[in-house]
């Protein structure tokens, strides 16, 4: 950057804080919104953390979407059960890719594959279904193995996203095209880099900039900035009189997971007394009251939960020997590893130290990179990840199939089982008979002691400036919001 464009950035900055009246009208023609510190990926064949999710929901189509306890259509314009097994999905006549062309079968056909042949994680969708198949440019068809009653809810996950046939064959050989996908929704990439997303209508709606923020927090003094704000607020200032606070019931919840391949936790006994032996009391009073103490594998609000499971005295009753920390044995190195993503700056040396009162000694090791963190935990022989999980559809299945045998699985255990068990769960019609089903599951990776729930946050604390029209927020997570419904 040139000496000039200091100056100017400089008077830019100078005009902000001394007329925030004037910081309003510059930021007029586009949304200024914050993203978490995360490695951006548009590509669907990994695993997307929520802010790619974020970016994704607003660049791709899909064929029918999640909103709440439901489901509306997006590029479909029509769903029918020909029979229990065979579903048909008719295209809709507005479903147009960013060149202007129309989503054809064809394209979807393709989509699903490459998602299919690509992606390691979440993928049990395809075990239930034998073929798709198309008879015309509009119609597409799945075969199921059997019924599914799950099949809809998980088909408007974020999971499956529709790009035109020829671009995936691009993207093959060439994946920095995943940078600007050639998708089908409202908007389209006009800048992509590390620090900063920039995002142009393709018909109706305001530009938006996603900056990454890589502290996952500002100050409140540094809201006016922006016009959403989806990251920690640390402090207090009079800007956030110009701000909304939104609270939706979006579960996250915090793990410490286990590498059984790790010389330290070979022997489920150390595992046991590992786990059960972490003191979260300081950690909870640092999130203060938006937090509370999990207390189940699956957090409050999502199917399957359990109330006063007894999840950790559960884990102690496993323990045959027990083990006296801290660990002082010479040269006890943990190798601690975390997602960036799920760590905030703030929160970060509060797990560390709860952590390091077991084992002093902690060699850290930050995973920015989320598309197979689970198998690159294991490979790089890291002992103890700290993540986050967020629910999609508020369903046990979105947390228990991180524990099928897939790169998002950190835990270094492939048990037959589990997988036989978790794809079964899908097959389950009453939410109430598959609730069980997920207790079983939840049961046996507890007797494994190979992780431990930490922290629950319910609700998402989202920012939004009181001078924008925003229809329908709040009905589902923010991530899942399309921003080109909002106005100024």
């Amino acid at each position: 950057m040139t000496g000039c464009m200091h100056k100017v950035l400089i008077i830019v900055i100078s005009i902000l804080v001394s007329f925030p009246f004037a910081a309003n009208a510059l930021l007029n023609d586009e949304l200024k919104i914050t993203l978490q510190s995360s490695v951006i990926s548009l590509d669907p064949g990994g695993i997307q953390d929520s802010q790619s999710l974020f970016v994704s929901r607003q660049v791709n189509c899909q064929l029918v979407r999640n909103q709440g306890p439901s489901f509306v259509m997006d590029a479909a314009e029509s769903i029918k059960y020909v029979t229990p097994n065979k579903v048909m999905l008719k295209l809709s006549k507005k479903a147009k890719f960013h060149d202007g062309s129309q989503v054809k079968a064809g394209d979807v056909i393709a989509s699903f594959d490459y998602i299919k042949s690509s992606r390691n994680v979440f993928n049990g969708f395809f075990a239930w279904v034998t073929k798709i198949e198309s008879n015309d440019d509009v119609t597409i068809t799945f075969l199921l193995t059997r019924h599914i009653p799950q099949f809809i809810k998980v088909l408007s996950s974020t999971n499956f996203t529709i790009f035109k046939k020829s671009f995936i064959e691009q993207a093959k050989v060439d994946k920095s095209r995943w940078k600007a996908p050639l998708g089908c929704g409202g908007y389209k990439v006009s800048q992509f880099n590390n620090e900063k997303i920039k995002l142009v209508p393709v018909a109706d709606g305001l530009p938006i900039e996603f900056d990454v923020i890589k502290e996952n927090q500002i100050a409140a003094s540094e809201v006016m900035k922006y016009d959403i704000v989806t990251v920690n607020v640390i402090g207090e200032s009079r800007e956030l009189n110009q701000f909304n606070i939104l609270e939706m019931l979006d579960p996250i919840q915090y793990f410490l997971g286990l590498n059984a391949k790790s010389k330290l936790w070979k022997n489920k006994n150390e595992r046991c007394n590992f786990l059960t032996q972490l003191d979260m009391k300081e950690l909870l009073e640092k999130y203060g009251s938006r937090a509370m103490l999990a207390d189940d594998l699956l957090p409050k609000g999502v199917l399957g939960y359990k109330s006063n499971s007894d999840y950790i005295a559960k884990m102690k009753s496993a323990i045959t020997d027990p083990v006296r920390y801290p660990d002082t044995r010479t040269g006890s190195k943990l190798r601690l590893a975390y997602l960036t993503v799920s760590m905030q700056d703030k929160y970060k040396n509060d797990y560390i130290k709860m952590i390091s009162k077991l084992y002093p000694d902690i060699v850290l090791k930050p995973i920015a990179d989320v598309k197979k963190f689970g198998k690159k935990f294991v490979d790089e022989n890291g002992d103890v990840l700290l993540f986050a999980l967020k629910s999609d559809y508020l369903d046990g299945y979105e947390y228990l199939t991180i524990f099928e045998n897939n790169d998002g699985n950190f835990t270094g255990l492939h048990n037959d089982n589990w997988d036989k068990q978790v794809i079964r769960s899908q097959l389950i019609t009453s939410a109430a008979e598959r609730a069980k089903e997920y207790r079983k599951i939840v049961n046996e990776i507890r007797n494994a002691c190979i992780v431990r729930p930490l922290v629950t946050l319910p609700a998402r604390r989202t920012y939004v400036r009181k001078n924008l029209s925003t229809p329908g927020i709040g009905l589902n997570s923010i991530l899942d919001y399309y921003l080109g419904k909002i106005s100024k």
